[in-house]
């Protein structure tokens, strides 16, 4: 069986202490991945390094510039923003990349709404507050639980794309005050409702069982 991985690794040594030399944490780097090779040959199962690739999470930009992670003696690629179900990390966890990716993805689905509406002909406001919602507005919020930590500044760059899309909506202008564009597309801010989908979703963590959560 061959699997394609996409290996990363944390180290919980380089939020515990700073005791610890770099030599010594590339060291514990290594023997997770000796621990895995050895599992995967009991099970008969086989990894690829060329086509795995190895991350590395820290606050310490000093500890980014680490020696090569070797798999059965071939060296691994590192990716510093690997992608994980659908979230991009970044090695700071600052979520900056992932938001980056929402608004790409997001801005090019602008371009559906703008086609389908026009001042005398195309679809009409709630047509495309409905064609908003099923096709752009849960992109903006994929991976909220992670990145809803993030700086105001990068949270912001999604209420603009929310606010351009009520503006297609409305086809009000940008002068008009972002208020009113919102409460003519019946759109509730992003900011309002992440904090009370936020608390459903710990509610509901916390209601299943420890191994679960």
């Amino acid at each position: 069986m061959q699997l394609k991985n996409n290996i990363s690794y944390f180290s919980k040594k380089c939020l515990r202490t700073q005791s610890d030399t770099l030599k010594k944490l590339e060291g514990d780097g290594i023997q997770p991945l000796v621990d895995l090779w050895n599992f995967a040959e009991d099970h008969k199962l086989s990894f690829n390094p060329p086509k795995s690739t190895v991350g590395f999470f820290t606050t310490n930009r000093k500890l980014c510039n680490f020696h090569p992670i070797l798999l059965n003696h071939q060296p691994l690629a590192v990716n510093k923003h690997p992608k994980y179900l659908g979230f991009v990390l970044d090695p700071e966890i600052l979520s900056n990349i992932h938001i980056d990716h929402l608004v790409l993805r997001a801005r090019k689905r602008l371009n559906i709404l703008k086609y389908i509406s026009g001042r005398d002909w195309g679809a009409d406001a709630s047509t495309l507050r409905s064609s908003y919602i099923s096709l752009i507005r849960h992109i903006l919020e994929y991976g909220y639980p992670i990145y809803c930590c993030a700086s105001d500044t990068n949270l912001q760059r999604l209420e603009r794309v929310h606010l351009s899309a009520a503006r297609i909506i409305t086809g009000l202008r940008n002068s008009c005050p972002k208020d009113i564009v919102l409460d003519e597309a019946n759109l509730e801010p992003p900011s309002l409702g992440r904090i009370p989908n936020l608390v459903k979703y710990y509610n509901k963590l916390y209601s299943l069982d420890s191994l679960r959560t």
